[in-house]
């Protein structure tokens, strides 16, 4: 990993990781306050295998100055190749210059169409995480954070409603910088930090 952080401030480039999550209708439960005799009642559709995927990446600098958050929902499916490939033409839309893109082995990140794409790419370089480092990957913090802390206990009626709190809590973690910086900085990998 240093050796890529010193290619990309050689060459300029931006460092992102990238992370795959589900959130689905049945809450996260978590312990929360209440009045003495008043138990909280979280009140749920079971046996409900309704969610909705977020793709995010957390994309900066090699000097960690600038951290950004970029996602994107699909409502009721897993990422494909082909929504794996549709988020890469998003991120090189929204951010300039040569993209070094750390994310897992998950076999759509290795799928033909997105190595296909990857040839063609002057400014996209990937580099795969070692087989079962979860802790290497930043982005796995920020879904903890998001169904431990934003969407924890909340218990949605349907689909479109778990839709609005995942984009309205992910969006609130995109603009928390202070918290994607500090998990950066906790990967334990060499950073020079």
């Amino acid at each position: 990993m240093a050796r890529d952080q010193k290619k990309a401030r050689r060459e300029h480039a931006t460092i992102v990781f990238a992370d795959e999550c589900g959130v689905l209708m049945s809450p996260n439960v978590r312990r929360s306050w209440a009045p003495k005799g008043k138990t909280p009642i979280l009140e749920q559709k079971t046996r409900s295998r309704t969610k909705i995927s977020i793709m995010g990446a957390i994309a900066t600098t090699p000097s960690f100055r600038k951290v950004s958050f970029i996602f994107r929902l699909l409502a009721g499916k897993n990422f494909g190749a082909r929504e794996c490939l549709a988020f890469l033409k998003q991120l090189l839309a929204n951010l300039r210059g040569k993209v070094i893109l750390i994310w897992d082995r998950l076999l759509a990140h290795r799928a033909v169409i997105i190595t296909r794409f990857l040839k063609k790419q002057r400014r996209l370089t990937i580099e795969l995480l070692p087989p079962y480092a979860p802790d290497l990957n930043p982005v796995e913090s920020v879904w903890s954070h998001l169904k431990m802390n934003k969407m924890a206990n909340f218990c949605p009626k349907d689909q479109g409603e778990l839709k609005i709190k995942a984009k309205a809590s992910v969006c609130s973690i995109r603009n928390e910088k202070d918290i994607l910086k500090n998990l950066l900085k906790h990967v334990p990998l060499n950073f020079g930090l």
